[in-house]
């Protein structure tokens, strides 16, 4: 069995569980999904102005983050959701086993833990981010931020990359690490500002 299709529920799809339904994980998927363009373009808001080679760096790490893990997320996340969603509504979801695997299971778009690497676009984009908010850290820094917020940023981009995952803990600790380096940076350059 695949994970995808054994966690939703396998061949018991009959009584529709209240939390964890197979709709359920569809909306949350499509909401998180475009969370990746707006924490990057987020991100990107913080660099605005700057030049050097940090700073262009960090809009092209950002930009491939964006594009890959949305990509990612939709295909194993949304795709999988909706495959898993017709599995249940159709009255014989084991029917539709191999095409919950062929995307669940796929090297470059696939979502399980169980792949003997993980998916290619899930890594590119992991590390697009670490590289991304590295080389933001380098550019806000020689713009004249204080090291907490700068340094903030830099450790939680390497979040879905050591916790292997963006679920829980990894992008709540990611994503909350970056909106609160974003919200002392932009409260470090008002009180800059006032003076």
């Amino acid at each position: 069995r695949s994970s995808a299709f054994t966690r939703s529920g396998g061949r018991t799809p009959r009584k529709p569980r209240k939390r964890g339904t197979p709709n359920r994980g569809c909306r949350v998927e499509e909401w998180r999904s475009s969370v990746w363009v707006v924490s990057a373009l987020a991100l990107v808001t913080l660099v605005r102005g700057r030049a050097g080679v940090a700073a262009i760096l960090f809009r092209a790490a950002m930009f491939v983050f964006a594009i890959s893990y949305t990509a990612f997320d939709t295909a194993a996340g949304v795709v999988t959701g909706v495959l898993l969603t017709a599995a249940h509504k159709s009255g014989t979801p084991d029917a539709w086993h191999s095409s919950i695997d062929t995307v669940w299971m796929h090297p470059i778009i696939g979502g399980s833990s169980l792949l003997i690497r993980p998916p290619f676009l899930a890594v590119f984009g992991s590390d697009a981010l670490s590289i991304g908010t590295v080389a933001a850290a380098v550019s806000l820094k020689r713009a004249g931020s204080s090291w907490a917020p700068v340094v903030l940023p830099a450790l939680a981009g390497f979040g879905i990359g050591v916790f292997k995952t963006h679920a829980w803990p990894s992008g709540p600790v990611t994503f909350g690490g970056l909106a609160v380096a974003g919200a002392w940076l932009l409260w470090e350059r008002q009180n800059k500002d006032c003076r």
